[in-house]
């Protein structure tokens, strides 16, 4: 199980590794004028983008290989793989958050604008492992279909209105009070506490899988 779990590991590092090619490069053309205080959209699209196929194309054909691993290997170690699934995805969000924490200081933006650049660039790969992980882990073939179906329709309608929900999600941040902490501290906590439903799910669903 280990070794599974270290093969995904380094499989995962190289797409991080091109993954962060394809910010810079992207970043490179689309900053524009560093003194800019509104974040750069093509740059944000890029990284939701990225991040979202990331979080359930890649995410969901690992988990195919994978199953065909676990049930090859007779480990029983189920939470253990579940549970490297999981810290896969927080890698990529940790990641994303700090390619975007370094584009905010190069674009010196303000710090209500970092923090919503920051938490959403790691919001949409957690948020996506979120809501389609667990469905993942219960059995049948046919919810494999069923979730790429959901992931692209669901692509396509923040494509269609990226440019109004990003600037209103920006509204609400300095909205609040004056200070973008408060939102933050509910959006962070709000995330954990659906991953942590979702992994006992998991869980659940994968203990009573059949290999």
């Amino acid at each position: 199980m280990k070794a599974l779990i270290y093969k995904d590991m380094i499989l995962s590092k190289r797409e991080y590794i091109a993954t962060l090619f394809i910010y810079f490069i992207f970043a490179v053309f689309s900053i524009g004028d560093r003194g800019t205080t509104q974040i750069p959209l093509t740059l944000f699209f890029i990284i939701i983008l990225n991040s979202y196929r990331t979080a359930i194309w890649m995410m969901l054909d690992d988990l195919k290989s994978g199953f065909v691993s676990f049930a090859l290997s007779g480990v029983n170690s189920r939470s253990e793989y579940v549970l490297s699934k999981y810290a896969l995805i927080w890698i990529e969000a940790a990641l994303a958050a700090v390619y975007a924490l370094v584009m905010s200081l190069y674009l010196r933006l303000p710090a209500d604008v970092s923090l919503l650049f920051i938490l959403l660039s790691a919001s949409i790969p957690l948020l996506s492992a979120a809501l389609i992980l667990p469905i993942a882990f219960f059995e049948g073939e046919h919810i494999r279909s069923i979730i790429q179906m959901v992931g692209v329709s669901t692509l396509l309608i923040l494509l269609l209105n990226f440019r109004q929900w990003v600037p209103q999600l920006q509204e609400i941040f300095q909205s609040a009070n004056g200070s973008p902490w408060k939102p933050s501290i509910l959006w962070v906590t709000g995330v954990i506490a659906l991953h942590a439903v979702a992994i006992w799910v998991s869980l659940r669903a994968f203990q009573q899988r059949e290999f």
